[in-house]
């Protein structure tokens, strides 16, 4: 650049020079002639056009020069700065003035002194291209590393050699490398980490002998040899196959690299102690021109095959005691069913016997107070008898007090002892729905009716009796405790289903509740539980609790339990 710029100067004083003269031979040859005058006047127009493009020239340049990414320096033998661009300047952290005529060896660091005198030594050898790396000192910051790079030119104007130098700010580089060095480091900390061996071969045309290339530092630990043994013996990897293995695990090999196939062998190796150990080799084969490289992990499974062989053994036993259990547990299944099926009968009886034994009851104490009404009407048939005697007046009483015993007797009639006692005859659940309805409205004098909805699917005997006496005690809990004025039954059969509901326009049950509606309640939420219905009572506004029993007509089939009325 600083030759250039000479240059360029030297061509513009010329030109300047040429122009004066010129001015001057006008003046002298044509001191009265316009023409000639216009003529020279045009050559000296085009002499200072030329030199304005020289100027120019010489500007862009030193923008170029300026503005240049890297630092770009003229050095003498000795190394003195000469001229330096502004970033070369920033790089050594001062004005480019004040560093004309210093020597760039002072802003060298001092361990790196050395290599700037071998940089200048080379340079003044006549060597045409000069490399160099060193770090160069900056205030207030890190050291910079840069290279440096030299190459000699002649001035013409002293005919004296100086060296171009391009200072570059090699810090992206440094880290780069540093970068890859790391990276480097971790492969090599994972691969010596990795527990088994990693390994990577060569084999030419994807034929056999195939080479170790490369084996992990795991390579002494797996069978005792180092590294080198298995990089510079030849047959190393088939001299240390089982016998009983070796030619498996060679042809197993070839047959994969002539396919050029991934592979997974299991084969035993002798480790350098004489003892047989079983290796797991996991093979990846990549096909290149003219090669074939091969990368594996070879992982010791001696343990796993231990295993393998000790669970096969455990198996073995336990098939045997699984076959004595099973026959065991078929008798015990077999005893448990009969016990569950009797189970299920008594549970039945009893149910059957709780509902015999409360409407013997009701039967007992209505039967004790009608005769106990009988034998008052009686004695007031005789009081009255004796009044008409004495005093007719009390005889007429005595007579009105007869009359409300006779109607109390009446009135003693239970229905629902006349609705329990009544033998069911229908087939179907809707029809004994319908007819259970009829003999309640019957009985207690109240409305109740049956609506049926939908398909209803056909079930068994026992479902039908357990939701005809679940629908039976809801009637009755219905008219007897919420006092029910109208009952109405809906049968529904949708999606599978079977579902009862009971509504009436009664009152909420009074709490606490009456020892025969809680157990009443108690055996129909039992009675669901039998044949895998759902039962809820829920109230609903101001009116008296809705009985809801859902079965699940299709689901899974069920053992039938003993039933009766």
């Amino acid at each position: 650049m600083r030759e250039e710029v000479a240059r360029l100067r030297d061509e513009a004083a010329g030109l300047r020079a040429k122009r004066d003269w010129l001015r001057e031979e006008r003046e002298r040859l044509f001191p009265h002639s316009a023409a000639p005058a216009d003529n020279l006047d045009l050559e000296s127009k085009d002499l200072a056009h030329t030199f304005s493009q020289l100027q120019s020239s010489c500007l862009r340049y030193a923008h170029l020069f300026d503005g240049a990414p890297v630092g770009d320096a003229i050095l003498s033998s000795n190394g003195r700065i000469q001229e330096i661009n502004h970033t070369g300047a920033q790089m050594l952290g001062m004005h480019r003035a004040h560093l004309m005529g210093q020597f760039l060896s002072g802003f060298v660091l001092r361990e790196d002194y050395p290599k700037i005198l071998r940089h200048l030594r080379s340079c003044q050898a006549g060597q045409t291209r000069v490399h160099a790396e060193l770090r160069l000192k900056r205030r207030g910051g890190p050291p910079l590393p840069v290279e440096l790079i030299s190459v000699p030119f002649r001035d013409p104007r002293d005919n004296y050699t100086y060296f171009r130098t391009a200072i570059i700010d090699i810090t992206p580089r440094r880290r780069a490398e540093s970068a890859v060095d790391r990276v480097q480091q971790d492969y090599q900390t994972l691969i010596n980490s990795i527990e088994g061996l990693v390994w990577e071969g060569r084999a030419q045309d994807g034929c056999l002998p195939w080479r170790f290339t490369f084996v992990s530092n795991q390579a002494e630990q797996l069978l005792g040899y180092s590294a080198q043994r298995w990089l510079l013996e030849p047959e190393f990897w088939e001299n240390h196959l089982h016998p009983a293995d070796r030619s498996k695990a060679i042809e197993a090999r070839a047959h994969a690299l002539s396919n050029g196939k991934n592979h997974l062998l299991e084969y035993r190796m002798i480790d350098a102690q004489r003892r047989t150990i079983w290796v797991r080799d996991s093979v990846t084969v990549q096909t290149e021109p003219g090669q074939v490289k091969l990368r594996g992990l070879l992982i010791n499974i001696s343990e796993l095959k231990e295993m393998e062989e000790s669970l096969r053994r455990a198996h073995e036993q336990l098939e045997v005691r699984v076959e004595h259990r099973t026959a065991a547990l078929a008798r015990t299944c077999i005893e448990l069913q009969h016990e569950i099926n009797e189970r299920k009968r008594l549970e039945h009886e009893l149910l059957e016997l709780t509902d015999h034994g409360r409407r013997q009851q009701g039967v007992d104490v209505h039967g004790e107070v009608g005769q106990s009404l009988a034998g008052i009407a009686l004695m007031l048939k005789g009081l009255e008898e004796k009044l008409e005697q004495t005093s007719p007046k009390e005889a007429n009483l005595a007579e009105r007090i007869q009359f409300l015993v006779d109607q109390t007797m009446a009135q003693t009639r239970d229905p629902v002892q006349e609705l329990g006692s009544f033998r069911r005859r229908e087939e179907t659940l809707p029809e004994a729905l319908k007819g259970l309805a009829a003999r309640a409205e019957t009985a207690f004098e109240v409305p109740c009716r049956l609506k049926p909805n939908g398909q209803i699917p056909p079930i068994d005997s026992d479902v039908i009796i357990q939701f005809y006496n679940i629908a039976q005690e809801a009637i009755v809990n219905a008219v007897k405790f919420a006092e029910a004025g109208r009952v109405v039954l809906s049968l529904t059969g949708k999606g599978g289903r079977l579902v009862l509901t009971v509504q009436h326009d009664g009152h909420p049950f009074p709490t606490p509740l009456h020892h025969s509606l809680e157990l009443g309640l108690k055996i129909m939420t039992y009675r669901a539980k039998l044949i895998g219905a759902a039962l809820q009572v829920s109230e609903k506004g101001d009116q008296g609790p809705v009985v809801t029993c859902v079965f699940p007509a299709k689901g899974k089939k069920r053992e039938s339990v003993v039933s009766g009325q």
